[in-house]
């Protein structure tokens, strides 16, 4: 019977039972996998990129002092964006069948002429009013299929520092929805804010394709799972050893008599 446990000892049990220590592994990984199959679902994130232009309003306006105005105001998109009435109109429009702006109207321009002899300053027509052109897009879900509450918790905001491009992204666990959402709420914001901010011009840089996966891969899950179940598997060989070595009463070499109990060793009778 051992006094004590070695570390050769732990060495040569995992060596010893290494296969199950690997069965373990392999049976906490499908454990995992089951796991995530059934509870965990993968995202989908889609993402279009606009750009606003603030059209100069005088000869002060320079092109650089536009576009730090522009870049002030992206805060203020982001708020327009998420706003609920935004939202709201998302879902609308997702769900029903509305009028969409493809080349927004312009107002009348007028400019003004000095009569150098009388003084007189006359008011001229420099460019015409032009209407708004629309064209009529079907509605992609039925009614009530998406909801203002689902296209907030999808819809996000991003934008690097000192750039006029922003991005609207959507997430969802349909990569579909997630294109269809991000690009709705980059038309209905193009019509906002033309109306809400005079002299803005927004471009739709890059308009969003079938979302890519964000979350939800079962790799890493099963990973996990099996490294746990190394883990764990060595774990409970160690425990059933010690506790098998710990219970042993037998006497397995001579050392023990000789050194503990005090014992002579007169010899060796060896089974043949």
């Amino acid at each position: 019977m051992e006094t004590g446990i070695e570390f050769a000892w732990v060495f040569q049990s995992l060596k010893k039972h290494w296969w199950k220590i690997l069965l373990t592994g392999l049976l906490l990984a499908v454990v995992a996998f089951v796991y995530v199959k059934k509870t965990v679902h993968p995202t989908f994130t889609s993402d279009t990129a606009l750009m606003v232009n603030i059209e100069a309003s005088g000869k002060d306006d320079s092109q650089l002092t536009v576009q730090q105005a522009e870049v002030q105001k992206i805060d203020t998109y982001k708020d327009i964006v998420e706003s609920p009435s935004i939202m709201k109109e998302v879902a609308y429009n997702l769900t029903h069948k509305h009028r969409e702006t493809t080349i927004p109207g312009k107002k009348a321009v007028y400019g003004t002429y000095k009569n150098s002899v009388t003084g007189e300053i006359t008011k001229y027509l420099k460019e015409k009013k032009q209407s708004p052109k629309y064209h009529v897009v079907s509605a992609k879900y039925g009614k009530g299929a998406v909801t203002t509450d689902q296209v907030s918790s999808a819809v996000s905001i991003s934008s690097n520092a000192n750039s006029q491009v922003f991005k609207i992204k959507a997430t969802s666990s349909d990569s579909v929805l997630s294109k269809n959402i991000a690009n709705a709420t980059a038309a209905v914001f193009r019509e906002r804010v033309q109306t809400m901010m005079s002299g803005s011009r927004v471009t739709i840089v890059s308009r969003a394709n079938d979302g890519s996966i964000k979350t939800g891969s079962t790799k890493k899950y099963v990973l996990v799972g099996l490294i746990m179940g190394v883990i764990l598997g060595a774990f409970v060989v160690l425990l059933y050893g010690f506790y098998k070595e710990l219970t042993d009463k037998r006497i397995d070499n001579d050392s023990f008599l000789t050194n503990e109990l005090g014992f002579t060793k007169l010899g060796a009778i060896h089974k043949k």
